[in-house]
């Protein structure tokens, strides 16, 4: 399994494939499921079953998110000193809020002026979202920035995390096996097929994070496994998760792992390119959504021919690109210096990007 050689702490190195691969995740969602939006109903009636697959489902690669998530915390904490300490723990705390939730205000305080008038806009939703409760404050998480409904189940991924592990790795084990039952028995219980449903964010969360956690726990062993074997799991979650109950389960106990443990066997996925994606996958995922709803209120639905669409969808994902970068180099690596200059524990892991950062 190779891995990009950047020291981090104690002997922690860079995931590299795994910034790679979360970079081609956000790639999907914006491109193959979201931009969909930037155009006219009918726009792809016989567009053909690969691109009615993405729009269809794309969007569930956002719980790849959090199993990589939960690996790669798994691999920085667990795999380092822990979070033994009050210091360890409180410095964990204040960091990753630090870390995540200037980019998030920026972007909530952007989105009141663009959806003040919009039918889910409040004063109770706007507090959900100041709070990052958005995703458990029905109908808040579909208020001002919908995206960020996955920076709020990160927030309480985290916190379930850092309690555990500071109580003890055998506390961590403990809820790490707790949260994938619970969560896998109320999907099969409650949850729907299709989607994605606002009444799963949380749960989705939580499975794929603490899956990331025991994945990293069996990571030895894993590497044993065939590559054409994880092909093959990952075929049959796909299968599985098009099927009539909820797509969660599949994906988060077959198709992600999967493909998480097939990535860190791919040097091309921690080339410059996907680390440069990578890096900025956070940034991304929060400024896309705003983006495409302000350019349909300027330009209202857009329509044409397949070149018409095509060169549309890509001139948006470069826009997005160009503006998750302005964004990256003024907020994100500022920001980053200036809680590390505090001396908080910052480290760039989870939705942000790779570890151990670069500014």
């Amino acid at each position: 399994m190779r891995q990009t050689q950047v020291a981090f702490g104690a002997g922690i190195v860079r995931l590299g494939p795994l910034d790679g691969l979360r970079g081609i995740a956000a790639l999907v969602i914006v491109l193959g499921y979201q931009a969909q939006g930037l155009f006219a109903a009918g726009s792809f009636d016989g567009a053909g079953s690969v691109v009615e697959w993405f729009h269809a489902w794309g969007w569930i690669f956002a719980d790849l998110f959090f199993v990589i998530s939960g690996f790669v915390f798994a691999h920085v904490y667990v795999g380092g000193r822990g979070l033994g300490s009050r210091d360890d723990l409180a410095s964990f705390t204040v960091g990753r809020i630090a870390r995540l939730y200037p980019l998030h205000l920026l972007l909530l305080i952007l989105c009141t002026g663009l959806y003040w008038n919009a039918a889910q806009t409040s004063v109770p939703a706007f507090i959900a979202h100041l709070f990052m409760l958005q995703a458990v404050v029905q109908p808040a998480v579909q208020a001002f920035n919908a995206s960020a409904w996955l920076l709020s189940a990160e927030a309480i991924c985290c916190a379930f995390f850092a309690i555990a592990l500071h109580a003890g790795r055998r506390s961590l084990a403990m809820v790490t096996l707790a949260a994938i039952l619970v969560s896998t028995a109320f999907l099969f219980w409650r949850g729907l097929p299709g989607g994605p449903w606002n009444q799963d964010l949380v749960v989705r969360g939580l499975l794929g994070f603490f899956i990331g956690q025991a994945l990293w726990g069996r990571r030895v062993e894993l590497r044993r496994v065939p590559a054409g074997a994880l092909v093959a799991i990952a075929a049959l979650g796909l299968a599985l998760a098009m099927g009539q109950w909820s797509p969660i389960p599949a994906l988060c106990l077959l198709v992600w792992p999967s493909l998480v443990l097939l990535a860190l066997r791919v040097p091309l996925l921690e080339s410059r390119p996907l680390i440069w994606l990578g890096d900025r996958s956070y940034v991304i995922f929060l400024l896309h959504l705003p983006l495409l709803d302000l350019i349909v209120r300027i330009t209202g639905k857009l329509e044409g021919g397949a070149p018409f669409i095509l060169a549309a969808t890509l001139g948006y994902g470069l826009a997005v690109l160009l503006l998750s970068e302005v964004v990256y180099r003024l907020a994100e690596v500022p920001t980053r210096r200036l809680v590390r200059s505090r001396g908080l524990d910052v480290r760039d892991v989870g939705l942000i990007g790779g570890l151990p950062g670069r500014g």
